[in-house]
């Protein structure tokens, strides 16, 4: 029964992605920034960034409203042939930006492995000829031809490939540390998707305080705010996806029938607005209302294998006095989407003598015992969480 509940766990990945996929908004810059452009003193450098911004291979990146595209080349090795001929080795990296506050906000962006051939041209360099890495089972292929034998290369090869290795982080703080001086921009930091940003200058950029996150949820509140005709109402703060940013969930369970209605929103990575967490919300009713989600504490179930967290809840949907309709779900949040994901549903139908018909399904459809829902729900209540999330509700209206 495990196994199988982790199975339907791991499904709630591809839904969430498509989830957070649909509510990714087009950033906007808050002014437009300059063209990028090399302002070191390295000749072998200049030639590589030129042949970048020259040759197109920076030109599939999505370059955003009043954004600029910068090369970052991390050069790992270079190879002298005589004194007017040179091979350099590397992943040539671009990373596009907009502005937000003081933050460089990545929103597009790829690794280039390969190798250029230059050549002496007056007191600089060319690039002649330049060869990169395939996709698939070329990538590892064409690296380790690039290597050719040499076992220190193919490391530093391996090493420059790393989004999170130290050389990338290294080359991006220079190049955009140099960027930002150049052009008297007012810059602290950089950032990417949903992680936290990474200060500039030799500055540490701390997290933005829960306080100022509950201020933003707050100055906010007409997006996610329920009308008169929900009332009563309630609200909770909470960070779902542990990442240190804060959402808001409002929730509202209306008519005999249980039906609730939910919106989640979540501070954005630069934290200067919230978004919507989920692709679409509509006012749900029936089969498709949230579980009863306004409680004081929920148990929360820990995925290492995904590294994601999963909040069981069970909703309780009443077809008048002769039909209960029980569903287990677990609610994700993950990189900005949220979903639920079914996990089992049963149905009681009471007859007239006092006695009952349980059914029950698996969340594929297939018929499973009611002792079988029954251990799933005690699985995912009590056997499964690997911890509690309490929540501090507040209740608006009467």
């Amino acid at each position: 029964m495990k196994k199988w509940l982790t199975m339907i766990l791991a499904l709630a990945l591809a839904l969430v992605a498509v989830s957070a996929a649909a509510e990714t908004e087009e950033p906007v810059s808050d002014i437009p920034l300059p063209a990028y452009a090399y302002t070191g003193d390295d000749p072998v450098e200049a030639a590589v960034i030129a042949y970048m911004q020259e040759s197109g291979i920076m030109d599939g990146y999505w370059l955003a409203e009043g954004g600029v595209c910068v090369p970052t080349p991390v050069i790992v090795y270079e190879r002298e042939a005589d004194d007017t001929h040179e091979t350099v080795y590397g992943n040539f990296w671009t990373f596009c930006y907009v502005l937000q506050g003081d933050v460089l906000v990545c929103n597009s962006g790829g690794e280039l492995p390969g190798v250029m051939q230059l050549e002496a041209q007056g007191d600089g360099w060319k690039v002649v000829s330049a060869e990169f890495a395939g996709d698939g089972e070329d990538y590892d292929r064409d690296i380790k031809r690039f290597a050719d034998g040499d076992d220190d290369l193919l490391e530093a090869m391996y090493g420059a490939a790393d989004g999170d290795g130290e050389p990338l982080k290294n080359a991006r703080r220079v190049t955009l540390e140099a960027y930002v001086t150049a052009n008297g921009l007012s810059v602290a930091a950089y950032q990417d998707p949903y992680w936290e940003p990474v200060g500039l200058f030799g500055k540490v950029y701390p997290p933005i305080q829960e306080e100022k996150q509950r201020a933003l949820l707050e100055a906010n509140r007409e997006q996610w705010a329920f009308d008169a005709y929900a009332e009563p109402w309630f609200y909770a703060f909470t960070d779902l996806d542990h990442n240190g940013r804060l959402e808001v969930i409002a929730a509202s369970t209306q008519g005999s029938g249980m039906y609730t209605y939910g919106h989640l929103w979540e501070v954005n990575a630069a934290g200067t607005a919230i978004t919507d967490c989920f692709a679409d919300t509509p006012v749900v009713e029936g089969p498709d209302d949230w579980p009863e989600i306004v409680r004081d504490e929920l148990p929360c179930i820990y995925e290492p294998m995904l590294e994601m967290y999963f909040y069981p809840c069970e909703d309780v949907m009443r077809d008048g006095a002769a039909r209960a309709i029980y569903t287990l779900k677990a609610l994700c949040l993950y990189e900005g989407g949220a979903a639920w994901t079914t996990l089992a549903s049963k149905t009681v139908e009471f007859t007239d003598d006092g006695g009952e018909t349980v059914t029950a399904e698996d969340s594929r459809g297939d018929a499973i015992s009611a002792e079988e829902y029954e251990q799933l729900r005690k699985e995912c209540f009590e056997d499964f969480p690997t911890e509690t999330l309490k929540l501090d509700w507040i209740k608006v209206g009467d």
